[in-house]
């Protein structure tokens, strides 16, 4: 996915005020336009670049990133310690540019994979990352693309989802009661994996739907 890909997963609804589980006031942008932005996964700490990336959705009147918060990223091996310093460097970019991050937790480990079949590891990644980031960041998408094999790592299944997403959506709510738990963005409009998660009882564990809505090769910006 490019990175400049422009994404539309339920903004209107995002935009609206937030409220900290503490009360204090999280303001998210006013601004209706994000993009998919992969700025936490600047290759070797070049942070230069993320910030480039900042200016540049500035200066466009983007007020939102989405982007990973790859488990990878953040704890280096099984029962290894919680390093979230490039994410703290990202998270804070964007603060300081009145953007609102918009994480995506997901991915496997080489510990845990798939990670549907580890859900104790799995719900200690979502706890840690969420508490830590607790009053900065409001909005959490859990995986990207989970009717993709390339994604979910293993066969696409709505089921085996809903397990991940039933664990993430009790460990966010856990953490901060007033979260809003986004699904997954999905390829295109899989109308039939969206019927698996919710005759699995996944419609109970997310509040924003998300979908990718890829239109190729007619793009929206193709001459009729």
């Amino acid at each position: 996915m490019n990175a400049w890909t422009s994404w539309l997963a339920g903004l209107a609804v995002l935009v609206m005020g937030a409220v900290r589980g503490d009360g204090a006031s999280v303001s998210p942008s006013p601004s209706p336009y994000g993009v998919c932005a992969h700025v936490s996964r600047t290759w070797g700490g070049d942070h230069q670049t993320a910030e480039q990336q900042f200016s540049l959705m500035r200066q466009a009147g983007i007020g939102w990133a989405r982007t990973d918060f790859d488990w990878s990223g953040v704890q280096r091996e099984a029962g290894g310690a919680w390093d979230f310093s490039l994410l703290e460097r990202t998270v804070k970019m964007a603060e300081e540019g009145g953007i609102t991050i918009l994480p995506i937790l997901a991915y496997d480990v080489p510990w845990a994979s798939p990670a549907y079949r580890h859900l104790d590891a799995w719900r200690d990644y979502v706890r840690q990352t969420v508490s830590h980031f607790k009053g900065r960041l409001r909005y959490w998408e859990v995986w990207n693309e989970q009717d993709l094999e390339q994604f979910w790592k293993d066969t696409p299944n709505p089921a085996n989802y809903t397990l991940l997403l039933k664990a993430a959506y009790e460990q966010i709510k856990a953490v901060d009661t007033d979260a809003v738990v986004l699904l997954g963005g999905l390829s295109g409009i899989p109308m039939e994996f969206i019927r698996g998660i919710y005759e699995a009882g996944g419609g109970a564990y997310f509040d924003v739907m998300n979908v990718h809505p890829y239109r190729y090769p007619k793009i929206p910006e193709s001459p009729s």
